[in-house]
């Protein structure tokens, strides 16, 4: 947990700065190619005391090292250095671990004991189904195990401080066809507006509306269920800009909420998994938005943030914040998953790592235009040889003319051998690369935090979901008090 106010604001900007400091030293590492792995010879870039222990340390071992809560028990010595960069990364990371609860949102908005619940409803998913065991069968139509599982999570948590501001409006940033605006508006009963980009969206979305209610209204004519539908979620097609004219959209919105007295407009604005840009263009919404006074923001797809890092003073001001699309992308990958897999030693599906760098290396000898280029996915890729593997990924390059084939005897050459002899090389270069997702997203949120904590808004951060569900688990909640 984080809590960005008077009180903390001095210790979360130290975990920031150190976590800067430690990706300007290892800059190298979170701005390289797995791809390139052959081509620039990342594994001589490794210090050799690093090599000695990698190159023969199992997958359980390695996998140890990189999941924070383990403390590994190594047969022989590892180098000091290594071992401090494991802990110093569990040290300067966001923690990861799921909240059992919602009391620590409860202590921060100082709200009094006992006045309404802050525990979460069940959520044992089926055997048979994966649905979610506190959705009625109703809203789960349409609905992935994944979504059912955030929607009731981040559901509670925005019932729950919407009670507490003495609100009953909520702006669904990003909306999507509405499945987590349907959830709020009809168990919450919340009002709910769907604000989304794309039109298509909006009117799937408006659809779907119906046919829940359609069937509610079946079930109550059997007399089935007590389940009574409020008002539907009214929709607003609008993208959400910096510069956007907000008389006008409070305009829009008194409208579909049916509000006689703008100055009555109150809400909260909500964005799940908000892809790139979106994310840190509702925070500085909510800072300029006299209508919004709670914010519950949970960002993903950072590689597609153009403009919007870094958003503080604070980190703007340091002498390195030097993020790209590159370190971005890879703060996206799902550390547990990643670990899960070598535990459960499936790390034999890890070679199409080593594989596709070979490929890269074969294609750069025949033209530099084919550097990072587009391949087609081959699945199952770890189950072929090399040689099937290159016929299949290549195949739209060979069939468009712009690439000769292959041959057996390139694929096949000694010195093809060897290098695929290398790949639990490749993968351990993947796995330290890897190691810093963390410290990477760290910086990104907590630069948000800062953000809003310098423009007279206290905040705080929690890992709402499990990250084995829904990697991109962070939430930051903020409310404008008096």
């Amino acid at each position: 947990m984080v809590v960005c106010d008077q009180k903390n604001i001095e210790k979360v900007k130290k975990q920031l700065s150190g976590c800067l400091q430690l990706l300007e030293h290892y800059e190298w590492l979170i701005n390289s190619f797995v791809l390139d792995f052959f081509i620039d010879s990342h594994w001589k870039h490794l210090p050799s005391s690093w090599k000695d222990v990698l190159t023969n340390i199992t997958p359980h071992d390695l996998a140890n090292w990189l999941d924070h809560k383990e403390t590994p028990k190594y047969k022989e010595p590892w180098p000091l250095s290594l071992l401090a960069l494991k802990q110093t990364i569990k040290h300067l990371s966001l923690d990861r671990s799921p909240v059992e609860n919602l009391t620590k949102v409860e202590s921060f908005l100082k709200v009094p004991k006992n006045t309404q619940s802050w525990e979460f409803e069940a959520e044992l998913l089926s055997e048979s189904g994966g649905q979610h065991a506190s959705l009625k069968h109703v809203f789960r139509k349409h609905v992935k195990p994944k979504k059912q599982y955030e929607m009731c999570r981040l559901s509670k948590l925005t019932s729950s401080v919407s009670k507490t501001m003495s609100i009953d409006k909520v702006l669904d940033i990003g909306s999507g066809v509405g499945h987590l605006s349907r959830y709020l508006c009809y168990n919450n009963k919340l009002q709910v507006a769907c604000v989304d980009g794309d039109d298509k969206l909006t009117n799937s979305a408006k659809k779907f509306d119906e046919q829940l209610e359609f069937t509610v209204d079946k079930m109550l004519k059997r007399g089935e269920t007590s389940l009574q539908l409020p008002r539907a979620p009214v929709h607003v097609t609008s993208h959400i800009a910096p510069d956007m004219n907000l008389d006008k959209f409070h305009q829009i919105l008194t409208d579909k909420f049916s509000i006689s007295n703008p100055e009555e407009l109150k809400y909260g604005i909500l964005g799940l998994h908000t892809c790139g840009d979106l994310g840190p263009v509702l925070i500085k919404m909510f800072t300029q938005d006299p209508g919004s006074v709670m914010l519950n923001s949970i960002g993903c797809c950072y590689m597609k943030i153009h403009e919007h890092f870094p958003m503080s003073s604070f980190v703007e001001e340091q002498d390195w914040h030097k993020l790209t699309y590159t370190s971005n992308e890879l703060a996206c990958h799902a550390l547990e998953m990643y670990t899960d897999r070598l535990k459960k030693e499936q790390e034999d599906k890890l070679k199409v790592h080593c594989y596709r760098a070979l490929l890269e290396k074969l294609l750069l000898g025949r033209n530099e235009s084919f550097r990072h280029t587009i391949l087609k996915t081959v699945a199952r890729a770890h189950e072929m040889t090399f040689v099937d593997y290159v016929t299949k990924a290549t195949t739209n390059l060979v069939n468009s003319g712009n690439l000769e084939a292959f041959s057996i005897e390139e694929l096949t050459d000694p010195k093809i051998d060897a290098q695929l002899e290398q790949w639990w090389e490749v993968v351990t270069f993947y796995t330290l690369r890897l190691a810093m997702a963390p410290i990477i997203e760290t910086v990104i949120l907590l630069d948000r935090c800062i953000f809003l904590y310098e423009n007279g808004i206290d905040n705080m951060m929690i890992p709402l979901f499990d990250p084995i569900m829904s990697p991109r688990n962070q939430v930051i909640v903020a409310v404008k008090k008096g």
